[in-house]
């Protein structure tokens, strides 16, 4: 990621152009924007590794569905992006579809103590996501408007340091002796969490991207798509439920959910930006023609 932004910096400066880099004279205003936002997705890491540990990969990914629920209300109520129809209605399907799973998922593998206790966990980290990517999505509108633009690959680095050093502090208060533990551990071992650390990097990367480009209940509502997916991968590695009639139907309507409000998105988004080209040209072609007239 820091070689991708030290590119990204040196095109900019060898062209003149002023921009935020990593450690640059704004750093204070930096660290007290993005710091509250990072300890906030450490406790949604925390609790949702804890709920992982503790149920089923579906059951686990069905719950985090909630969050588009969460992200839309917050969203609404903190940065003011109202929902339309066509978003309540696509966020609707997402929720039948994700219940429809989900039910089906408990009919064939019940619950256990430990399973609820999980699911407790998940649907804390489900409402701190939410809060996180609109937080997240204030505190780059805030640096934005006091002359600070922050370009992915500087805000990705900066919001996983803090989430590191946060969690590796607190890691000898909640589980003593796991860093020697951790040395004992075999190369795979390692080569797992590398990989883990490599897959994390790349969704943060994308989630921040698309918060600078796109509305929060759009990163929200698009980034729960993937709940078919992480389905489709437990069948396929775990073999724990089989592709019957309700998981089909209950994957189709989240993906059908998505799909919707993703066209939606791009329809609305195109007739924005014919507007605004629109407007720009209409001034600037009509003083043409004038000139062509008093010549």
């Amino acid at each position: 990621m820091l070689p991708f932004h030290v590119s990204y910096h040196r095109r900019l400066a060898a062209a003149g152009v002023p921009h935020s880099y990593l450690l640059d004279a704004n750093w204070r205003m930096k660290l007290r924007h993005l710091v509250p936002v990072s300890v906030l997705f450490a406790a949604d890491l925390s609790l949702n590794n804890s709920g992982l540990a503790k149920t089923s990969v579906s059951i686990h990914v069905l719950l985090k569905a909630t969050a588009v629920i969460w992200t839309v209300l917050l969203a609404w109520w903190l940065t003011h992006e109202r929902p339309n129809v066509h978003t309540v209605g696509c966020c609707a399907m997402m929720v039948c579809g994700g219940t429809l799973i989900f039910a089906e998922v408990v009919h064939l593998q019940g619950l256990g103590a430990s399973a609820t206790l999980g699911m407790v966990f998940t649907i804390l980290s489900s409402v701190l996501g939410s809060v996180y990517l609109v937080l997240m999505k204030r505190a780059l509108l805030a640096l934005r408007a006091a002359g600070i633009t922050l370009h992915p690959t500087e805000t990705t680095p900066l919001n996983i340091g803090f989430v590191a050093i946060f969690m590796f502090a607190l890691v000898p208060v909640f589980e003593p002796g796991a860093f020697t533990a951790l040395l004992l551990e075999p190369i795979p071992t390692y080569l797992v969490l590398a990989g883990g650390t490599g897959l994390t990097l790349l969704m943060k990367l994308s989630t921040i991207w698309l918060i600078t480009r796109q509305k929060v209940a759009s990163v929200g509502i698009i980034g729960e798509a993937r709940i078919v997916a992480q389905i489709l991968l437990d069948m396929l590695f775990f073999h724990k439920y089989p592709l019957n009639a309700p998981m089909v139907l209950g994957a189709a309507v989240v993906t059908a959910g998505a799909v919707l409000y993703a066209r939606r998105r791009r329809l609305v988004n195109a007739a924005r930006a014919a507007e605004k080209v629109a407007l720009l040209a209409g001034p600037s072609g009509t003083d043409q023609e004038d000139d062509v007239l008093a010549d």
